[in-house]
């Protein structure tokens, strides 16, 4: 009877122990971002999750952007009515499923924020720079932090 009862607390004790190590494999393992050449935040990441399991990763993101009128060569126009920053709060779903092994990568963008802005003759608007800030990439399985990132496609002085 003490054997069978040892036998029980053993096996007990080792599915919690395999349960624990399953919950622990599940997990968001890298997570990057850059911005392109559109100005787009393009957040990749490698995880782990139960196989074959269908999950919705949000990128959340707080985004700057300056837009200003340039003539065809890009120089800017420098009075201050055409330039015009905006800031905000952007957020995009998407669904992932792991594979077999219970991989799961994936890859997806958010563009920045838009200004209206009227430009000239001869002047159109073109995005200057471009930041992402507070980047955080989250599920159901876990979430991670992104660094900041800012590029500048039009120089203004």
């Amino acid at each position: 009877m003490i054997r069978t009862i040892r036998s029980m607390m053993f096996a007990s004790a080792a599915g919690v122990a395999l349960l624990s190590a399953g919950e622990a494999s599940a997990a968001i393992d890298s997570f990057n971002v850059a911005i392109n050449d559109d100005g787009d935040l393009v957040g990749t990441f490698s995880g782990a999750m139960p196989r074959t399991t269908r999950a919705t990763f949000t990128l959340r993101t707080k985004a700057g952007a300056l837009y200003v009128c340039a003539d065809p060569n890009f120089k800017p126009r420098p009075e201050p009515k055409y330039r015009k920053s905006v800031e905000q709060e952007l957020a995009r779903d998407e669904n992932f499923t792991s594979d077999y092994q219970g991989n799961v990568n994936g890859s997806f963008s958010v563009s920045p924020p838009t200004a209206s802005l009227q430009c000239p003759i001869g002047y159109n608007v073109h995005l200057a720079w471009v930041k992402y800030s507070t980047n955080r990439l989250s599920s159901s399985y876990g979430d991670a932090a992104g660094e900041n990132v800012s590029r500048e496609f039009i120089s203004v002085q």
